[in-house]
């Protein structure tokens, strides 16, 4: 399987996180997330959709803005994912710094 389909199917471990009890925006996350990792260096909603097969600009902004999703859920699960690729319980750690970034 291929870097593409690999990255899919990690996507798609997380759908559970983007579903609430009144809507799916489980599709517009892979769409934003398949974005972020193809639209180089320009991450903005145009380019993603330029590069997104079958995304739709409005959908990704509504997405952005209003989708009632818990960051703090998303980020439990990464960091329990994490943990069991690289933890050893005691010694390990993972820091991630997003100031480390060029802006």
């Amino acid at each position: 399987m291929g870097m593409g389909g690999r990255f899919q199917l990690f996507v798609k471990s997380y759908s559970s996180l983007f579903i609430s009890s009144s809507e799916d925006v489980s599709d517009k996350a892979r769409h934003y997330l398949s974005g972020l990792i193809q639209a180089g260096t320009r991450k903005t909603i145009e380019r993603m959709v330029e590069v997104v097969l079958g995304s739709d600009y409005q959908a990704i902004q509504q997405f952005i803005s209003n989708a009632r999703v818990s960051a703090r859920a998303v980020t439990n699960r990464v960091a329990q994912d994490a943990d069991a690729l690289i933890g050893d319980g005691k010694d390990a750690f993972l820091l991630l710094d997003e100031m480390g970034f060029s802006k």
